[in-house]
Parts: C-alpha cells; sequence; structure tokens
C-alpha cells in the first residue's frame, strides 16, 4: 500500500496554553516547556518512517513540524488549511471570561452547540478545510511508493475536526472527541474501497520516552 498511514501531531504549549487562553488563529510561539516537548516528540517521531511534514503555517505549530523535520532529515511544507478553528473575539480570553461577556453563547457551546457569535468558525468549516488537505496530500502519494507516512502538525480542535469529516461525520454535530494534548498526536490509516475509508488507530498518543508531569494542557 502506498500511503500507510497519517500522523496528526499537535503543536507544543505555549503561554497562552498554560494560562487556559483560546488561541484559534492567534500566531503564538511555543514557550520553554511547548519547545522541550517538541524536542521529546521529535526523538519519538524519528522511529516512525515519517516521509512528508506538512504544517499549519501559524508559528507554535511550524515550530513544532521544525523541531521533528530536523531531528528526522525532512523539510516542512506549510499549509495554511491546517490553521486552529478560528475563534473570533473569544481569541485570547479564559473560559471564565468567556462565559462572563457571552452567557448565552457560553451556554450553547457547552451544550455541543455552536455559539453562533463573535465570528467563531464553525467546527464543520474548519474541518472541511482540515480534511480537504489531508485528501490531497493522500492522493498525491505515488501509487509506485511503499508506506509512506505523512505528519500533519496542526492543533487541537483543528485535528478533531479534520478527522470527523474524514470519518463521514458532520464535527458541529458530532462533539465527543477530545483534542489531543500539547505534542500528543493521531494515528489515521487509509481504508481503500471501505466505508468511511479512513480509520482511527490511536488517539492522543505520547512519546514512550517522555516526562508525564504535569504540562500537558486540555
Amino acid at each position: 500500500m502506498p500511503l500507510k498511514r497519517i500522523i496528526l501531531l499537535r503543536h507544543g504549549q505555549t503561554e497562552n496554553n498554560s494560562q487556559a487562553r483560546i488561541q484559534g488563529t492567534q500566531n503564538t510561539p511555543l514557550n520553554d516547556i511547548g519547545r522541550q516537548q517538541a524536542q521529546t516528540v521529535a526523538g519519538e517521531l524519528a522511529l516512525a518512517g515519517i516521509t512528508r511534514i506538512i504544517s499549519s503555517d501559524l508559528q507554535r505549530a511550524f515550530d513544532t513540524a521544525r523541531t521533528v523535520g530536523h531531528t528526522i532529515g525532512i523539510s516542512v511544507e506549510v499549509d495554511s488549511r491546517l490553521r486552529e478553528r478560528g475563534y473570533g473575539q473569544w481569541e485570547g480570553l479564559t473560559s471564565a471570561e468567556i462565559k462572563e461577556a457571552y452567557p448565552q453563547a457560553w451556554k450553547r457551546w457547552r451544550a455541543g452547540e455552536e455559539p453562533g457569535v463573535a465570528d467563531v468558525q464553525t467546527r464543520e468549516d474548519n474541518g472541511e478545510l482540515v480534511a480537504q488537505a489531508i485528501r490531497e496530500y493522500a492522493a498525491s502519494v505515488a501509487e509506485d511508493s511503499h508506506d509512506q507516512t505523512l505528519l500533519f502538525v496542526s492543533h487541537g480542535s483543528a485535528i478533531v475536526n479534520g478527522v470527523m469529516v474524514l470519518m463521514g461525520q458532520n464535527p458541529s454535530q458530532w462533539n465527543m472527541l477530545q483534542g489531543p494534548d500539547n505534542c500528543h498526536w493521531a494515528e489515521i490509516i487509509p481504508r481503500p474501497g471501505a466505508v468511511p475509508s479512513w480509520r482511527i488507530k490511536s488517539w492522543n498518543r505520547w512519546a514512550a520516552h517522555g516526562d508525564t508531569q504535569d504540562f500537558i494542557w486540555r
């Protein structure tokens, strides 16, 4: 099989993560812990047989991808479709701040619905972009190649929403997957001719040799 699997890696920790602030499309860098996480996960993924790396254009994802790429000797390609879900006016706020400023939208959001305010991108729109990118790169794998593994470096909500679309689900209606923790990853495998055409092999994985200290923020 030309394409063996796809790995979907969330970026390392940022200061906004450590403060439980929604980032969305804000272009925030990794903090010291995030850089440490990226180094740790790079050592693990160096053993994964990765043949191509594609990253969101946001700095926290690109810097995570670049660390992995440097470790395994692969350059990083950039695709803005892998960006995090846009949270509009909620970006930079904590959950408590959103609840206070947008109480009704907060209730809808916590009930699994779309908030419908503050220019927040829908889960479906975000997921369609991510899934489109994954499908295109997967389709570009040459038929005469063997056991290709593609690494996509993205964001928590974007990974969940993209995977749901690939599985034939509407992420705006099916909201039961927890986004990966910082520098954790998921694996999906192709199922040519089957429905759905992808299957989740693993979810929220962390480096086997990595420290499990409480630097992980959901």
